[in-house]
Order: structure tokens, then sequence, then C-alpha cells
């Protein structure tokens, strides 16, 4: 995994030829294995560090619920949690280049791949 800080915080993911991002635009939440909380927020860089704990970790799981809710977990127990904000909050790419982002107050706006799009529809 390869974290990248700056206006935002972006987690990437990448094994063999498959490649996902996490975008973390607005105020999110990191959530150790044993239940302790972190809040985080890349307008406060100074609230950041805790994000240097997922470094090297393996992403098991992605799941978006309503109203913009991303949840990201990871093979250790650890997980990322970020719901909407007054501006896109959050943004995933899946493998398959698939794009989900979350809107301004909670809508989402889906860009399927080729192969994303066959299995939706």
């Amino acid at each position: 995994m390869r974290l990248v800080i700056g206006h935002e915080v972006q987690l990437e993911f990448s094994h063999a030829d498959s490649y996902a991002a996490i975008t973390l635009g607005g105020p999110f939440q990191l959530i150790g294995a044993s239940g302790s909380i972190d809040d985080a927020d890349p307008a406060h860089p100074d609230t950041l560090g805790p994000a240097l704990r997922l470094l090297r970790s393996q992403l098991s799981e992605v799941a978006i619920a309503d109203p913009g809710v991303l949840t990201a977990t990871f093979a250790d127990g650890r997980s990322v949690v970020i719901g909407p904000c007054d501006y896109e909050a959050w943004a995933f790419v899946g493998p398959g280049g698939s794009r989900v982002v979350c809107m301004p107050g909670g809508g989402l706006a889906y860009w399927l791949s080729a192969d994303d799009a066959e299995v939706l529809w």
C-alpha cells in the first residue's frame, strides 16, 4: 500500500495487474483492531499522524452505504470510515477502473468500467 498525504489523503493499493485507490478529502475516522478511534482531517495536517499506521496494510473490503458512508476494512482488523460533508468527501477507484465519488451532502456519482457495467446490467 502507498499512502500519499497532501490536501487530501490517498491510499493506493496494487497487486499484480490490479489497482485500487481511496481518496479521503474530508474528515475521517481510523478505527483500530481493538476499537480505538482516531479522528483525522486533511484540513488539519496535525491530525493525520495516525494514518501512517496504515502503511503496508492489506485492504480486505470496501463497503459503501447510503447516504455516502465509505468503510475500508484492512486484513489486520483496522478500518477507515468517512461520511459525506459539504464537498466531495471521498472517492474510490476500483480494480477495473470504475469510480465512485461521494458528492456534497452524500449523494453518490458512479463511473463504471465496461466490465463492471456488464455485471450490473
